[in-house]
């Protein structure tokens, strides 16, 4: 029953680092590189139909944001 015991904790401590190990690996080696997009429109542009066109294009929005008053639309894409 012992031997049972020590071979079932023996067993897991090895699946548990094997999976440490391959995780970490996979991770490492899966760099995504990203390319920007930002799109300054004019204030009386209908920016759905633009958003929807892009994010069929892959691009996904990021942020919005007011710099200087400019409506600005930041978008990222993984690199093809």
């Amino acid at each position: 029953m012992r031997t049972k015991i020590s071979l079932l904790v023996a067993l897991i401590i090895v699946s548990c680092l094997l999976l440490v190990g391959f995780t970490r690996g996979r991770a490492s080696s899966a760099k995504t590189l990203w390319e920007y997009k930002v799109i300054k429109p004019t204030p009386a542009q209908d920016m759905e139909p633009v958003l929807n066109k892009l994010g069929a294009e892959g691009w996904e929005l990021v942020q919005v944001g007011d710099p200087d008053n400019v409506r600005s639309y930041y978008l990222k894409r993984p690199r093809r």
